[in-house]
């Protein structure tokens, strides 16, 4: 390797390799939780916006992968899956509650009519 060659990264390179490298990391049990969760909800609901729980992917997550915990899911930033959903033609969405609210983190999944 010479590293003489090597130069700065341009912000552009930057955030094309930053974005591939989240996509990259999520573990493929993580993206199959949300596969399954996204198809039963998918026919109760006849293609509309589609809402799972946080708490709901993270039982589909241990379910699939005893060995997998919450503490790991959350640590590793495994929840951080939205690009890839994007990437297939979904509209994906977080909502989590803010000060004062109380109700459970969720995930929505729009298909996205391009």
């Amino acid at each position: 390797m010479n590293l003489n060659m090597t130069k700065a990264i341009s912000p552009e390179v930057a955030k094309k390799e930053s974005a591939q490298f989240r996509i990259d990391r999520i573990p493929q049990v993580v993206i199959q939780a949300v596969n399954n969760l996204i198809i039963k909800e998918m026919a109760d609901n006849c293609g509309s916006t589609i809402t799972i729980t946080q708490k709901e992917i993270i039982n589909e997550i241990i379910r699939l992968d005893p060995g997998m915990t919450s503490s790991k899911i959350y640590e590793n930033n495994y929840l951080d899956f939205e690009d890839v959903y994007r990437k297939e033609g979904w509209k994906v969405s977080y909502d989590k509650p803010g000060y004062c609210e109380s109700y459970e983190p969720k995930f929505s999944f729009t298909p996205n009519n391009k």
